[in-house]
């Protein structure tokens, strides 16, 4: 390892060094769970810093782009309409999920699964979620475009 360092300094490729010593599966997942992780701060300052509506419909876009990327991290190079199209189904699914008993009884219980599966069907949360599945492929469009190395 210490000599493929020293080759990487140099040859002055040392921005190519990370992706000659990671697992290519590794490489491919790292960022989407990142993004995961900042989405879901994101998300959860949104709701808890400006609260309200505005802060609710941020959290949805959010939880939204969080699926997306989730989807993504398991399918790496899947294209982006089935990416959106799985994280549509999944985001419908749980939203239309809140239409029986067993989601508000559980986020009474647990406040983690407020956040996962929320309590209350509200058409306005599929409007939010979609909007954070198209903002998060286009994201991942543009990055995949070859303007971002990586």
């Amino acid at each position: 390892m210490a000599s493929q360092l020293r080759a990487a300094k140099i040859d002055g490729a040392g921005s190519d060094l990370l992706s000659r010593l990671m697992h290519p599966f590794i490489r491919q997942r790292i960022g989407p769970i990142c993004s995961v992780v900042v989405i879901i701060a994101c998300g959860l300052a949104c709701r808890w810093i400006l609260g309200g509506i505005a802060g609710e419909h941020l959290g949805n876009v959010a939880w939204g782009a969080m699926w997306t990327m989730l989807v993504c991290s398991f399918v790496p190079r899947a294209r982006m309409l089935l990416v959106g199209a799985t994280a549509m189904v999944i985001v419908f699914g749980i939203e239309f999920f809140q239409l029986t008993p067993y989601p508000a009884r559980w986020s009474s219980e647990f406040i983690i699964a407020r956040y996962l599966v929320g309590g209350a069907f509200e058409w306005q949360d599929l409007i939010g979620g979609a909007i954070g599945i198209i903002l998060a492929c286009a994201g991942i469009r543009y990055l995949r475009s070859g303007f971002v190395a990586g």
